[in-house]
């Protein structure tokens, strides 16, 4: 046994020793790296080398020794006169001196790195430092201007295209809401952000705890305690899966009040405890306050009154209890109710009145006012379509920089499109649950026919007019406009005629010709004997292996790409052979058989559901060329239809 203890020991010195001795060598790294700025008398340099040092001691819990790092690294920006180091380490000194406490200066920071980061054009890391703005405020109290620098970043974050954790504003503008007592508006907002948040580009992991955090509170609120307990145990486990100790001690915090009204006092102090011991080993000034006032709650409830009043003191004592309005107010109510009953009614009384002088400042009419004017200013219809309509902005956006005409007939032109194909889609979605056979044909248009496709069918229309070639650029978008109308007929049917699969077909290639210029050419062969007008064909069978075939084997070429699309009748059946040069399967990527995979199973969904109703059935067959013969690339495709007549009128 003794040795089995000496072999962990040495195990844990061992580990330990390893962590330190890494530690150790980034650290020596960081100094040898500003050392070499120093002697290069190069004040970015020097700058981004203070900087690293203060990001590296703040992640180490040395946020005194940060903070100074971080301030020579200004001195040292602002010598340079490079804006983007100024305003990046204004932003981060800012957001450490949130962190301990020291409000002072936290506003002018922000402020100031805000206004940099906007004469440097980057109006997403404005957006950001709004957001850390808007956090303050909230801090101290100071709704109104929370809800108008918060609403502003998310402004700043639509308008530079960059959609990356964008339902961390919207949650973040649910927060004000959440301290003005408004539960109506923070739903509201935090469950735009919990849908954005179901797409992991939207949000990161810490969005998704506080979203957890704030569905937790709105349960509460409601009286499901249930369901409130869920998602603070559901945050805590996330938190801890992935080490992040704030989430944990945050869940903890609110879990107080979940066992308040549950009326389970004692399993309340225990959580509190959790959450006051967490606070103490490096949390916030915030969170320590929090925690503290939460311990002097809890004994509050169990009619402790004494030790209540000691954790209360404890959070007025406090030098910086003042930047941190709402807890203040919490502790003045609790403070003069724990003086009554120990008989203390002088200093009872005096904690009242200075509770309420306090509270009626915050919750006058004029800050509801002026708070209601600021939602109607920045909430309007479009602001909204622009949100749900993210991805076709950031395309928009890129069309700004050609000619302003040009730019506004295909803005209109892609709308348009757009609005039809939402039209049909959500009228599809109401009738989905009467028959399978309308799911498969609203994911087959999905598949088919996508935004990348149409961007780059419009983009290459706009190449053919801005070459001046105005004749073949109304024909080709004519082309186009008959291609989307006849995939918009198609979807309803699930039989067409074999002549109106051949004309889809034919204006599908023809448009990505166009899109490659030189680099493929096709042909469509139709055996003569075929009656094309009065055979019908399943529609859209065919169009996902020619896209198969251009996107993830032509496209691979310099030159000389070919697709050959042969309709043949035999053994009283329709065969379609797709052949091109690309690639090959053999050379395609994992992400390019992935895509072959899906259109494979949108394809095999669909004949599975006709087979059913076919005395023969459907049938097809894909072959890499190479397997047939070394010195051919490519991919061969055979789909095999029976031939189904349309009665003669």
């Amino acid at each position: 046994m003794q040795s089995l203890k000496s072999v962990i020991f040495g195990w844990c010195f061992f580990v330990c020793f390893i962590s330190f001795s890494a530690h150790a060598e980034e650290r020596n790294e960081l100094f040898f790296n500003l050392e070499k700025a120093q002697n290069s008398n190069d004040q970015l340099e020097l700058a981004r080398a203070y900087y690293r040092l203060g990001v590296y001691f703040d992640q180490n819990d040395s946020l005194y020794v940060s903070n100074q790092y971080l301030l020579k690294g200004l001195q040292a920006a602002r010598k340079s006169e490079n804006i983007k180091s100024i305003a990046q380490i204004l932003n981060y000194l800012a957001s450490n001196y949130s962190y301990s406490g020291t409000a002072d200066s936290i506003n002018a920071m922000f402020l100031e790195a805000t206004n940099l980061f906007l004469q440097n054009g980057d109006t997403a890391k404005a957006g950001d430092v709004l957001i850390n703005l808007g956090m303050e405020y909230v801090n101290q109290g100071n709704y109104e201007e929370a809800l108008k620098v918060k609403l502003k970043a998310l402004e700043y974050r639509i308008a530079c295209g960059d959609s990356t954790n964008i339902s961390f504003y919207f949650q973040q503008i649910g927060e004000v809401y959440k301290e003005l007592k408004l539960p109506d508006k923070w739903k509201y907002y935090l469950e735009a952000a919990a849908q954005l948040a179901e797409n992991e580009k939207y949000a990161r992991l810490k969005t998704r705890i506080s979203i957890l955090n704030d569905l937790g509170g709105i349960y509460a609120d409601e009286g499901s305690y249930a369901q409130a307990l869920e998602a603070y145990q559901q945050m805590i486990e996330l938190s801890i899966n992935n080490n992040y100790p704030n989430g944990v001690a945050t869940a903890n915090s609110n879990l107080v009040e979940v066992y308040f009204a549950l009326n389970d006092p004692a399993k309340a102090l225990e959580v509190a405890r959790k959450a006051y011991n967490m606070s103490k080993n490096g949390g916030s000034i915030y969170r320590q306050l929090a925690a503290t006032e939460n311990i002097a709650s809890c004994y509050k409830k169990l009619e402790n009154y004494t030790q209540a009043r000691l954790y209360y003191n404890e959070v007025l004592s406090h030098i910086n209890i003042y930047d941190y309005t709402d807890i203040y107010l919490t502790v003045l109510k609790g403070i003069a109710f724990t003086e009554g009953k120990l008989g203390n009614f002088s200093e009872a009384y005096n904690q009242l009145i200075e509770y309420q002088k306090l509270n009626d400042s915050l919750s006058s009419l004029e800050v509801k006012k002026n708070i209601s004017l600021l939602e109607t200013k920045f909430q309007t219809k479009e602001k909204e379509q622009q949100i749900l309509l993210l991805s076709t902005r950031n395309q928009l956006q890129q069309e700004q920089l050609q000619r302003e005409r040009l730019y506004f007939l295909m803005g209109i032109l892609l709308l348009l499109l757009l609005a039809m194909f939402i039209f049909i889609l959500l009228r599809q979605n109401k009738l989905q649950n009467l028959q399978k056979n309308l799911v498969l044909e609203q994911k087959l248009l999905r598949s088919q026919m996508n935004p990348h496709f149409i961007f780059n069918a419009l983009s290459a229309i706009q190449m053919v007019m801005l070459r001046g070639e105005s004749h073949a650029a109304a024909t080709f978008l004519g082309n186009f406009a008959k291609l989307m109308r006849a995939v918009l007929k198609s979807s309803r049917e699930e039989w067409i005629s074999l002549t109106d699969e051949i004309s889809i077909l034919s204006n599908y290639l023809e448009l990505q010709k166009l899109r490659f210029e030189d680099l493929m050419s096709y042909t469509i062969e139709v055996d003569e004997t075929i009656d094309t007008d009065f055979i019908l064909f399943p529609p859209m069978l065919i169009q996902p292996f020619l896209e198969n075939a251009i996107e993830h084997g032509i496209c691979k070429l310099d030159k000389d790409g070919r697709v050959e699309v042969q309709i043949q009748e035999k053994n009283n059946q329709i065969v379609a052979t797709i052949t091109d040069n690309g690639i090959g399967l053999t050379q395609s990527t994992p992400k390019t058989k992935d895509h072959v995979s899906y259109a494979n199973s949108i394809f095999m969904e669909r004949i599975q559901n006709l087979n059913k109703r076919l005395s023969i059935p459907i049938i097809y067959e894909i072959t890499d060329r190479k397997t047939l013969s070394p010195s051919h690339n490519g991919v061969i495709v055979v789909i095999k239809v029976p031939i189904i007549y349309r009665e003669k009128q």
